[in-house]
C-alpha cells in the first residue's frame, strides 16, 4: 500500500449504506503498519525507565494534591503556583486524581503522562492522515515521536506537559467546523481551550485559530452552541471562580501587576522554538561521559535542515492558501472590471468555500501569531512556553511532503528524483533525531548529566528518593529503631515530606536550614540530603553519628544515612518555655562551619505532635543576632532540637537572650455549605509566644560557654 496520497478533500457522506465503507476504512487503518511503528517508537522513548522521572517541588505538589483530594473526598479549587506568582486553576489536579485513586506512588502519575503523550503522537498521525494524507501523517508523526524536547516534557509530572494532547483534540474540533463544515464543534473547542488555559496560561494564544475558525465557518454555528460553550466553561472554571471570589481576585491583581513591567524585545522565543526541532539541547554542554557528547558534532546538520523543511512547509501552506490553482485561471480582465470592495468580498466568499485553504490558514495562525506576539514580552520567557505550539512544526513538514506528492505526481524524471530525494532527507532527519533523542533519554535515565545544571538548585529523581527512604526504613527495622529522621532543603522539601508518609517506621522530616532534630534517647536513623553539609557538621559536633550507607542518586552527590546517638546533657529548670521546650546545657555553643561562625543552643522537646497532611510545626527563635525558624512534620517528646544562629565575629561568645514563638502551617480549604475545596495555599497560624517558667517575661538569658 502506498504511503503517498493526493491532496484530500473532505466531503459529506451521501451513501445510503455507509457501513461497508466505514468497515473498509477501519480495516485500512488497522493494517497501516507505520501507525504501529509510530506508537512503539513514541511509547518506548517516553516510558523507558520512567521510574527515573524528575520529582521536585512542582511534581510533588501536584501529585500530593491529587492524592489528598482523593483520600479525603474533596474537590479542588487551585493547583500549584505559576512562575509569575498566580495560583494555577485545578485542571491538572483532576487529571492526576485517576492514578492517585489507585496508588499513592507518584510513579503512576509519570506513567500516565508518558502514555497520554504517546496518545498525542497517535492523534497527530490520525489528524494529518485524515486531512492531508498517509505520507504526510507518517512523516509528521515520526518526527514528533522522536523529537528530543517533546520526549523530555513527556517523562515527568508537570502542568504544561499535557498540553499537546489537548491541543490536538482542540484542532480536531476546529477542523470539524472549518474543514468538514459540520455543526456542534464550538462547545467542545471552547471547553478544550478552557482546559488548555488551565494547564498553562500560554494557551490563551490559541484564541487566534479559534477566532479565525469562527470567521471562516459561520454557517456551522447555532445559538445553542454558544449556550453549551458557556455552560462548559462555567463547569470547568467553577471551583477556580469560587477561589478568586474568596480571595478578592488576588490572582487577577498579580497578573495585572506583572503585565505592567517594562517590555523587552528579543529573539528568545525563536531560540526556544528551535530547541523543539533540534536533536539535542544546544543551550547546554553534555557532560564528558555522556552518550550524547560524541554525537553532537555529527548531528549539527539536523537543526538547519529541520528549519529549512519547516520553512518550506510553511511557504507551501502559504502558497496553497493565497495562490490556489483556481486563482491562476482567472483572467486579468475579470479582475480589473471588478471594484476593489467587491473583489475583497468575492475573495472572502471564495476562500470560505474552499475548506482545504481554510484549514491551512488556521494551522498557520496557530504557529505564527504566538511567535510574533512573544517577540515583545513583559514577563520572562521559558522554553516550556513553546509546548503549546507542538506538534505544529512537524505537521507543516508533513504538509510539505503531501504537496510534494501532488506537484511531482507526473512522470518527469527529474521531478521524481527530487521527490524521492526529499523523502530521503526526511528519513535521515527521523533517524538522526532518533539517535539524538535516544542518547539524550538514556543519559537522563542513567544519570549522565550535571544535577545542578539541569535544574535549580539541583535535579532529583523519583527512584533515588524512594530508594534512599526505603534504605532508611530497612535499617531502622533491622536495628529495631523506633524513629527515622529526614532532613530536607529547598529542592526536596515537598518530595521528601510526601514520600516519607509511605514509610513503615514513624518519621520526622525537618528543615535543614540552621536547625536539626536528634533523638532524645536511644539511637535512630537519620537521612541527610546530598548538599546539606551544615546538618552533617552539626551531627559531628552534637551527636555520636556514624555513616552506615551512602544511598546513590542518579547524578550528583549521594545521600548520607547515619545512625545517630544523642549526647546526653543536663536540663535547666530556668531555661524552659512552657510545655514545649526546655534548654539543655544552659550555655551557648560556638560552632564554625565553612569560614562562618555560629552560636548553637540545644533544647529538649516536651510535647509530641503527630504528622498530618501538609502540616508543619514551626518554632521561631529570636535572639539579639536575628532569628531562625525550624519546621517539623511531627514532634516526639524527649527529642533534641538544635538551633544555630550566626555570630557577628569569630570571638563572639556573648550570652544570648532568646524568645521562642510557636506556630503551625496548615493547608487552606474554602467551604461553601457542606462542600470543601482544597487549595495549594497554606494558612500560617498566629505566632504564640512561649511563656517562661516565671511567666513574667517571654525571654530567657543563656550564658556563653
Amino acid at each position: 500500500m502506498k504511503l503517498s496520497t493526493p491532496e484530500p478533500h473532505v466531503v459529506a457522506n451521501t451513501t445510503q449504506e455507509p457501513r461497508p465503507a466505514w468497515t473498509s476504512s477501519l480495516r485500512t487503518w488497522f493494517f497501516s503498519w507505520e501507525m504501529y511503528l509510530v506508537i512503539v517508537v513514541a511509547g518506548l522513548l517516553r516510558l523507558y525507565r520512567i521510574n527515573t522521572t524528575e520529582f521536585d517541588d512542582d511534581q510533588a505538589a501536584v501529585f500530593r494534591m491529587a492524592h489528598d483530594a482523593v483520600s479525603h473526598g474533596m474537590l479542588v479549587a487551585t493547583s500549584n503556583i505559576a512562575s509569575i506568582g498566580i495560583y494555577n486553576p485545578p485542571a491538572i489536579i483532576y487529571c492526576f486524581m485517576l492514578p492517585a485513586a489507585f496508588s499513592a506512588d507518584p510513579l503512576w502519575g509519570a506513567v500516565m503522562v508518558g502514555v497520554l503523550m504517546t496518545i498525542s503522537v497517535l492523534l497527530t498521525y490520525i489528524f494529518v492522515r485524515r486531512y492531508y494524507g498517509r505520507g504526510a501523517a507518517t512523516i509528521a508523526a515520526l518526527l514528533y515521536a522522536v523529537a528530543t524536547r517533546p520526549i523530555f516534557y513527556s517523562r515527568f509530572i508537570w502542568n504544561q506537559n499535557l498540553l499537546p494532547l489537548f491541543t490536538m483534540l482542540f484542532f480536531f474540533a476546529l477542523f470539524r467546523g472549518v474543514v468538514e463544515r459540520k455543526k456542534g464543534w464550538l462547545a467542545p473547542a471552547i471547553f478544550l481551550l478552557g482546559i488548555l488555559v488551565q494547564l498553562h496560561a500560554s494557551s490563551v494564544m490559541l484564541i487566534f485559530p479559534l477566532g479565525l475558525t469562527l470567521l471562516l465557518a459561520p454557517k456551522t454555528l447555532r445559538f445553542r452552541d454558544f449556550v453549551f460553550s458557556a455552560i462548559g466553561l462555567l463547569v470547568a472554571y467553577f471551583p477556580y471562580i469560587l477561589w478568586e471570589v474568596s480571595t478578592h481576585f488576588i490572582d487577577v491583581n498579580v497578573l495585572l501587576t506583572v503585565t505592567k513591567q517594562p517590555v523587552l524585545v528579543d529573539d528568545k522565543v525563536w531560540t526556544f522554538y528551535e530547541l523543539f526541532l533540534s536533536p539535542y539541547d544546544f543551550t547546554q554542554d553534555p557532560v564528558a561521559h555522556s552518550l550524547l557528547g560524541p554525537l553532537v558534532h555529527r548531528l549539527k546538520w539536523v537543526l538547519p535542515t529541520m528549519i529549512t523543511l519547516l520553512g518550506a512547509g510553511a511557504l507551501t501552506a502559504l502558497f496553497s492558501v493565497f495562490w490556489p490553482q483556481s486563482s491562476a485561471k482567472k483572467s486579468e480582465q475579470t479582475r480589473t472590471k471588478t471594484p476593489l470592495w467587491m473583489s475583497a468580498r468575492n475573495y472572502l466568499m471564495e476562500f470560505r468555500a474552499t475548506p482545504y485553504r481554510c484549514g491551512l490558514v488556521v494551522l498557520l495562525i496557530w504557529q505564527i501569531a504566538p511567535l510574533l506576539l512573544l517577540i515583545r514580552h513583559s514577563i520572562g520567557l521559558y522554553v516550556h512556553y513553546m509546548i503549546i505550539l507542538m506538534p505544529g512544526p512537524f505537521i507543516f513538514i508533513g504538509l510539505l511532503f503531501a504537496k510534494n506528492v501532488v506537484w511531482n505526481g507526473r512522470r518527469d524524471l527529474w521531478l521524481r528524483v527530487g521527490r524521492y530525494g526529499l523523502y530521503a532527507v526526511a528519513c535521515l532527519c527521523v533517524i538522526a533525531q532518533l539517535v539524538g533523542s535516544t542518547a539524550g533519554m538514556l543519559d537522563l535515565a542513567r544519570g549522565n548529566f550535571s544535577d545542578t545544571a539541569l535544574s535549580s538548585p539541583y535535579y532529583s529523581d523519583l527512584n533515588s528518593l524512594q530508594a534512599a527512604l526505603r534504605m532508611a526504613d530497612q535499617v531502622a527495622q533491622q536495628h529495631h529503631f523506633k524513629r527515622v529522621y529526614v532532613s530536607y532543603d529547598s529542592a526536596t522539601q515537598a518530595s521528601l515530606r510526601y514520600l516519607s508518609e509511605q514509610m513503615h517506621t514513624p518519621t520526622t522530616v525537618f528543615d535543614s536550614n540552621r536547625c536539626a532534630i536528634l533523638p532524645g534517647t536511644g539511637p535512630a536513623v537519620m537521612l541527610v540530603g546530598p548538599y546539606t553539609s551544615f546538618t552533617d557538621a552539626l551531627l559531628q559536633h552534637f551527636a555520636n553519628a556514624k555513616i552506615v550507607a551512602r544511598p546513590k542518586r542518579l547524578s550528583g552527590a549521594p545521600f548520607k544515612l547515619y545512625i545517630v546517638q544523642p549526647i546526653q546533657a543536663q536540663t535547666s529548670d530556668q531555661g524552659r518555655f512552657g510545655n514545649d521546650l526546655q534548654l539543655l546545657d544552659s550555655v551557648v555553643h560556638p560552632f564554625s562551619f565553612n569560614s562562618s561562625h555560629w552560636l548553637v543552643t540545644r533544647w529538649r522537646m516536651l510535647r509530641s505532635a503527630q504528622p498530618a497532611d501538609q502540616k508543619l510545626y514551626k518554632y521561631n527563635l529570636t535572639q539579639n543576632h536575628g532569628y531562625n525558624v525550624c519546621s517539623l512534620t511531627s514532634m516526639q517528646a524527649g527529642d533534641q532540637l538544635l538551633f544555630a544562629v550566626k555570630a557577628s565575629t569569630k570571638n563572639d561568645q556573648t550570652a544570648l537572650t532568646v524568645r521562642i514563638n510557636a506556630f503551625e502551617q496548615n493547608p487552606e480549604s474554602i467551604k461553601y455549605g457542606p462542600i470543601s475545596f482544597a487549595t495549594y495555599r497554606s494558612i500560617t497560624s498566629a505566632e504564640r509566644p512561649l511563656p517562661t517558667k516565671t511567666g513574667g517575661t517571654d525571654t530567657i538569658p543563656i550564658a556563653s560557654s
